[in-house]
């Protein structure tokens, strides 16, 4: 065996690899198992931080090295939506002034010009195929678009003394009163019973009929049975029912493919 009685402090300042062993430890030739150890103490230092230390680094705290101030990461514009007007510098941080793009604007006002000349196509075809319409329905109730004038001469001369030849007659097809109960409707049956007319008369309600293709309005005005048409008959008005069937036997007899009575 032998003595290590050298002190520590003298093997190594503190910090140093290995155990601190005590002045007075002895080691046996048994093994290290016998020697007294103590655990090493870490000492601070007395050596104050500096500014170069890890926390003062520059490119840890961002700061330039220069002294310049940091750079800020500019937003881009978006394409096509603006455009640059003016650029200046203000404390090194560029500020950019931008308006709506005038492109952009025209492209919308294009757009919605497209969209109105669309629709005015549109409604031109729309308003086409109205006349269209219009022109079949007034060819099939008998009408000439834009001659109702030349329309009431044709009635009128029907008229002259169509309906005389026709008194004492008997219709084609006789009419009976659907409600016994409605004046107008009986005093229709009695009426048109009467007549030769060959067109016949159909109740759709209370004081509407169809004579034929035409719609007429039935009532009893000052103990007579008068009529009324929508399509300008008399212009508007109450007449005579014998005046109707004057006015519009022949010509439902020419829709309905009837020969018609001779003047």
């Amino acid at each position: 065996s032998f003595t290590y009685g050298q002190p520590m402090g003298s093997i190594g300042s503190v910090g140093a690899a290995g155990p601190c062993f005590s002045p007075s430890s002895t080691m046996g030739t048994a093994g290290l198992g016998s020697a007294g150890f103590a655990p090493a103490q870490q000492v601070p230092s007395a050596t104050p931080a500096t500014a170069t230390g890890p926390a003062s680094s520059p490119r840890a705290s961002g700061a330039s090295p220069t002294g310049a101030a940091p750079q800020v990461p500019m937003t881009p514009i978006p394409s096509g939506q603006y455009e640059v007007t003016r650029v200046v510098t203000q404390g090194g941080v560029p500020i950019t002034t931008v308006r709506p793009s005038t492109s952009q604007v025209l492209t919308r006002e294009q757009v919605l010009e497209k969209k109105v000349q669309e629709m005015t196509a549109q409604l031109s075809q729309k308003d086409k195929q109205i006349a269209e319409l219009r022109s079949k329905l007034a060819k099939y109730e008998g009408k000439d678009v834009g001659a109702g004038g030349a329309k009431a001469r044709t009635i009128n001369r029907a008229c002259s003394s169509g309906f005389r030849r026709l008194t004492g007659a008997r219709p084609t097809m006789r009419y009976a009163a659907a409600d016994k109960d409605d004046l107008t409707d009986v005093r229709l049956e009695e009426f048109y019973n009467d007549t030769g007319s060959a067109v016949p008369f159909r109740r759709i309600n209370q004081g509407f009929y169809r004579f034929g293709d035409t719609i007429v309005e039935l009532q009893i005005i000052n103990h007579k049975l008068m009529a009324r048409t929508e399509d300008g008959w008399n212009r508007g008005k109450w007449g005579p029912i014998e005046k109707f069937i004057c006015n519009f036997e022949n010509i439902e007899r020419e829709r309905a493919g009837i020969e018609q009575e001779n003047a």
